[in-house]
């Protein structure tokens, strides 16, 4: 769907606005040693990512030591709309509410594009618009975006890869 991409563009375009700031992307399996260095790194601005001393434990507890625990830095928070956010993608349902009830936050659904939605993005990106399609490639392109299901990355990989 693209919910990462559309967090992390969000993330490169409002960092510069908080002192204290991390993104995080995690795989299915993640490798929890370079994800905590990640964050250490990211949120003391010091590069941690290639140390290969130390525990998971000793890296948690600097994590800790900068941030204070999460309980602590959740009443932090302001609860406005300005000030500290926390954007976390997923494709599981429980994580999503976990992360709702912990921070008072939003869960928002993304849905498919349908498929009007899908011929803008897929026309738009190759021909900038569908007026500019060649007739004879209409049908295979209906094809390709019944493939990608209204998937926006989908569309957009396949524009990368077949261009």
């Amino acid at each position: 769907m693209g919910k990462t991409t559309l967090a992390n563009q969000v993330y490169q375009e409002l960092k510069g606005k908080f002192d204290c700031r991390a993104f995080i992307s995690m795989s299915r399996n993640p490798d929890m040693m370079n994800i905590l260095r990640t964050i250490l790194s990211e949120v003391t601005g010091q590069k941690y990512g290639d140390t290969k001393s130390g525990s998971i434990q000793q890296v948690i507890s600097k994590i800790n030591d900068f941030l204070a625990e999460w309980d602590v830095l959740k009443c932090a928070f302001p609860s406005s709309n300005y000030g500290s956010k926390i954007i976390t993608t997923t494709r599981i349902s429980n994580v999503a509410h976990s992360c709702h009830s912990s921070f008072r936050g939003h869960i928002y659904n993304i849905k498919p594009l349908n498929m009007v939605h899908s011929r803008q993005l897929f026309y738009g990106r190759l021909f900038n618009s569908k007026e500019n399609c060649p007739a004879y490639l209409e049908e295979v392109s209906d094809q390709i975006l019944a493939k990608c299901d209204g998937l926006p990355l989908a569309i957009i990989y396949y524009i990368w890869f077949a261009g």
